[in-house]
């Protein structure tokens, strides 16, 4: 579910990843003299995004490293992520009782009750499949070609409409909490396909010793931007245009990085 990418390959270019993490610990470990304002934004355990225990905080995983780079930015604001189930995140972030959500899909009914941050990060979504059961590879062009194949996706978790309604149309998805389980299930043979971030699965796939088992569709489902979002019912919702400029100021680092990168006198011969 993608070498897994490291921040910066959310941004272009790519090549800036190297040193854009070398920005995130220098900014990360910079002190302020003011008093902050504390907000408390919430994710589910989902590595490499988000990597701890549900109920407790957390200061690991390539999304937290980012709210942590644009909390700096603003200069007397920090955030902290703590770890629930994902629906409970969502919950939550509904009734103002934490302020917000790391970078996320904006869907209708979400913007019920959040106020969405510019384009913060970019993610690709991927089919799974076991390689016993395509020894060949998983070609496809439309979604009605697969749709009567056994699709397992995260529960509370949403990729692309039009894929999910052409599975519905066929037979019901079946839901499961982890990607761990997904794929397990895609080891058993009781699912055919797993719908889930590339990133994810390529870090579970290595995780669990299952690379020359599980593989990656080469097509993806999807490519789309993913937002932090603010609750409506938060006085962080008030802080949306400082926010923004924050995540500028970072794409603006970590574009910088690249360029560093990419100079001729950083450059080794091979």
């Amino acid at each position: 579910m993608r070498e897994l990418p490291t921040f910066a390959a959310c941004f272009r270019p790519v090549k800036a990843k190297i040193c854009f993490f070398c920005v995130l610990l220098i900014a990360c470990c910079s002190t302020a003299a003011e008093t902050k304002s504390h907000f408390t934004f919430c994710y589910d355990p989902y590595p490499p995004f988000a990597m701890g225990n549900e109920g407790e905080y957390t200061e690991h995983g390539l999304k937290v490293a980012l709210a942590e780079a644009v909390a700096t930015k603003m200069h007397g604001v920090e955030i902290r992520v703590r770890l629930y189930p994902w629906k409970r995140c969502q919950e939550l972030a509904r009734r103002g009782e934490v302020d917000g959500i790391l970078p996320l899909f904006k869907t209708p009914e979400r913007e019920k009750y959040l106020l969405y941050s510019d384009a913060s990060w970019q993610q690709q979504s991927s089919f799974w499949f076991n390689k016993r059961k395509f020894p060949s590879g998983l070609s496809w062009s439309y979604f009605d070609e697969l749709s009567h194949l056994r699709l397992g996706m995260l529960r509370g978790g949403f990729i692309n409409q039009n894929m999910e309604a052409a599975f519905e149309a066929k037979a019901s998805i079946h839901r499961a909490g982890s990607v761990k389980q997904l794929f397990a299930m895609l080891m058993a043979d009781n699912l055919d396909l797993v719908a889930v971030d590339s990133s994810v699965g390529q870090y579970v796939t290595r995780r669990e010793h299952w690379m020359e088992d599980i593989r990656q569709a080469q097509k993806p489902i999807d490519e789309k931007d993913a937002y932090f979002a603010l609750s409506k019912k938060s006085a962080a919702a008030q802080l949306l245009p400082q926010f923004n400029d924050a995540i500028t100021a970072v794409k603006e680092d970590a574009l910088q990085a690249g360029r560093a990168v990419q100079s001729p006198r950083n450059r080794q011969s091979h």
